[in-house]
């Protein structure tokens, strides 16, 4: 029940990374470095539930994936959030009229940026969650 509760929390604080990094980079909507901090927070609170989305119907299936694997830690959950992030970055760069290599072209500029923030999510996650849980009986035993 424990890390039942500790997943779930880190499900609901975690998007909160990739929210505030596209608060930083929106200089176009208000944001970027040097916006004041309630605009920040302002659009943190307008990313949150796409960010929050995209870890309901991605990160968790992730988390429960590698879980089930034994393979929840620092290096695959950081792993996975790169992937995420990737993924992410193709499903809202896909194409709706443009040529395929247009659509390329595009993901490319977002890419580094995208996985980079599911990277630092993912591990943000593990944190949250080992934090929260403390070792699972698996990573106990790999420590001993």
């Amino acid at each position: 029940m424990k890390e039942t509760n500790a997943s779930l929390a880190a499900l609901v604080v975690t998007p909160a990374i990739p929210a505030m990094a596209f608060a930083l980079t929106s200089p176009g909507l208000g944001g970027g470095a040097d916006a004041s901090m309630r605009i920040l927070v302002g659009l943190s609170l307008v990313f949150y539930p796409y960010a929050l989305a995209a870890a309901v119907i991605l990160g968790f299936p992730m988390f429960l994936l590698l879980r089930s694997r034994g393979r929840v830690g620092p290096l695959w959950s950081t792993a996975a959030g790169a992937l995420i992030g990737s993924l992410v970055s193709l499903i809202l760069s896909l194409p709706v009229s443009a040529p395929i290599a247009g659509w390329l072209h595009g993901v490319a500029g977002v890419l580094p940026f995208m996985c980079s923030t599911g990277a630092l999510t993912g591990l943000f996650f593990w944190v949250v969650r080992r934090t929260l849980s403390g070792p699972s009986s698996q990573e106990a035993r790999d420590e001993a």
